[in-house]
């Protein structure tokens, strides 16, 4: 929301950016694509531009000045000062950052899955998780294959890492296994 305004994703007209008063009236449709994430920062909107890959675009509030910012599949972005932070599903869901202006892309960790993303006091946190099978009973080399289970395990972590790119922090790391939900 943003002064009387309310920005969203309106998923039962295509996925387009809409806007409306926050009365409820006045509702606007502001671009033609299928559109994802998406962040309001000042008179503009950045989203992902699900019609055109996943690319990072932004357009005004009012529907004008539509521009691509990126040529990559991105997903999770957040606007924040002055860069947009992103998972890069092109590069394993890295996480990224470009500038709102679309000059000084930069991988910002090689942590795979990034999602989440937010940006607070000068840092960028995010969760990313590593999914893996486990047989339970384990296979014997030369022996017939005894029935088994394949259990699905997770583990989720909580990171941050400065918007430069330094001082790397895990926060945590959780394990779970689906046999828990």
């Amino acid at each position: 929301m943003i002064g009387e305004w309310v920005y969203y994703v309106n998923e039962s007209d295509g996925s387009r950016i809409y806007k409306m008063r926050t009365d409820g009236t006045e509702k606007t449709p502001l671009n033609d694509e299928e559109s994802g994430y998406m962040n309001v920062a000042g008179d503009w909107i950045y989203f992902t531009n699900e019609s055109d890959g996943g690319k990072i675009y932004k357009i005004r509030t009012d529907g004008t000045e539509r521009t691509i910012l990126g040529g990559d599949k991105c997903s999770y972005i957040n606007v924040a000062d002055g860069w947009i932070f992103y998972a890069n599903q092109s590069d394993g869901g890295k996480l990224y950052k470009i500038g709102i202006d679309g000059t000084g892309c930069t991988k910002l960790s090689d942590d795979e899955n990034c999602r989440n993303i937010i940006f607070a006091d000068g840092r960028v946190y995010y969760g990313n998780w590593v999914y893996f099978e486990k047989t339970n009973p384990p296979i014997v080399e030369g022996e017939p294959p005894p029935p088994r289970n394949l259990t699905p395990y997770w583990v989720w972590s909580l990171h941050s890492i400065r918007a430069d790119g330094t001082e790397y922090l895990l926060d945590s790391a959780i394990f779970m296994s689906s046999q828990c939900w």
